[in-house]
């Protein structure tokens, strides 16, 4: 049997294939453009998911610091007040030698400032943003961190609750023990000596101060404790102490150097009800500082204004204002405005006289002060109107912090 085949006819195939090709090279192309798509979009955003749950756990690791600083420094604060106290207790004697602002520092540091607020106040705001919706911490893909968190906010409550309700934490008097006391002041000035006098050697206070050192013990224990938390935190994320303070930085500094033409000008530093100062940077480098207080009393109606004058020079060095004051300090006193109220007169004149004396103190201090040059790291916002300084001030007060002044463009 003779056997027949059909030999395929490549002349006319040739069509269909290539038809066929360009179908595959079509697919083929297709899924390659999805693969590099889609592909490319879900690493882009999953690098940007990795970053924001990265800034997410500075900012909480940020908090604990803060917190971490806060009970240090209370400690510290604690500490130094209670030794002022015991000099006071020890020397009642002559307490009318003591100054005022010795037997006032005592006076609060005993005293509550309200019987109905809490002596420490817990700043919340990072914790509700950070539990208030899976979208501040999902990002973070590191449970051992998410517990850590969790642990410290809990820890964080106990401590600041034991710290306002514990009796060793809880100032022995009242403010209504001293609001009474100061209403038996017929003339309406306060009195510490004889408050004082009268509640320093209390049961209540000889309590306080002698628990002075459990409280220190205390405090930096739990300061211990977020600290372990804190460095657990930035060990499980990889977090560097440098690479925290940069967020710092580019978190609570979000100017510009400034330029020594838009620092020319008035500035003013305080303006209140009752204080307003001011600095005027000359374009020779020189500049003006000027403070006034004005000075309310039950003895009169209205206002006595104290106004003190410093002037110096300034420099600027990149990114850094240089300040030097001269020994030139000055001050006017103005009682034009007051009157006395009846009977008073006396009196009056009594207070501009204790007034004017410690003016005079003040003056003199001033000008035999040691010469130092003040560095302020100088910021300037994008309406050129504000001036952030930030100065660190550790030589002076034997603290790492920095303080902040605002310069806000005259008028």
């Amino acid at each position: 049997m003779n056997a027949k085949f059909r030999m395929p006819k490549f002349g006319r195939d040739v069509k269909w294939l290539a038809m066929l090709k360009e179908l595959l090279m079509t697919v083929f192309a297709t899924t390659v453009s999805i693969i590099l798509t889609f592909g490319t979009a879900h690493y882009v955003d999953g690098k940007a998911k990795k970053a924001a749950g990265r800034q997410t756990a500075m900012m909480v690791i940020h908090d604990m610091e803060k917190s971490i600083e806060a009970l240090r420094d209370w400690g510290k604060e604690d500490a130094t007040n209670s030794e002022i106290a015991r000099y006071v207790m020890e020397n009642l004697d002559r307490i009318d030698s003591l100054s005022l602002d010795t037997l006032g520092s005592v006076v609060n540091y005993i005293t509550n400032n309200s019987d109905e607020m809490l002596q420490y106040q817990l700043d919340e705001s990072c914790e509700r943003l950070f539990l208030s919706s899976q979208e501040s911490w999902k990002n973070i893909d590191n449970a051992s961190f998410i517990d850590a968190v969790h642990q410290f906010f809990s820890d964080r409550h106990v401590i600041f609750d034991y710290l306002n309700t514990s009796r060793q934490w809880k100032k022995p008097v009242s403010s209504e023990a001293f609001y009474q006391h100061q209403l038996e002041r017929e003339d309406g000035t306060t009195d510490y000596f004889d408050f004082l006098k009268e509640r320093i050697t209390s049961k209540e206070v000889i309590y306080y101060l002698n628990y002075a050192e459990g409280r220190r013990w205390q405090i930096n224990g739990f300061a211990d404790e977020i600290q372990h938390i804190s460095d657990q935190c930035k060990f499980t994320m990889g977090i560097t102490d440098e690479e925290l303070e940069e967020y710092v930085k580019a978190r609570e500094r979000m100017g510009r150097n400034v330029k020594e033409k838009e620092l020319v000008g008035q500035w003013i530093i305080q303006s209140t009800s009752d204080k307003y100062s001011s600095m005027v940077f000359h374009d020779n480098h020189t500049y003006a500082q000027t403070h006034t207080e004005l000075h309310a009393h039950p003895y009169y109606t209205g206002r006595i204004d104290v106004t003190f004058t410093s002037n110096g020079t300034w420099e600027l060095r990149g990114d850094t204002l240089y300040t030097d004051r001269q020994h030139d300090c000055t001050f006017s006193m103005d009682r034009s405005q007051i009157t006395p109220k009846p009977d008073m007169e006396k009196l009056v004149e009594e207070y501009v006289k204790e007034l004017e004396g410690q003016c005079l103190e003040t003056q003199k201090a001033a000008r035999e002060a040691e010469d130092q040059t003040k560095a302020y790291f100088a910021t300037i916002n994008r309406s050129g109107n504000k001036i952030e300084l930030v100065r660190n001030e550790a030589e002076e007060v034997q603290t790492d912090q920095e303080r902040l002044f605002y310069l806000t463009r005259e008028k």
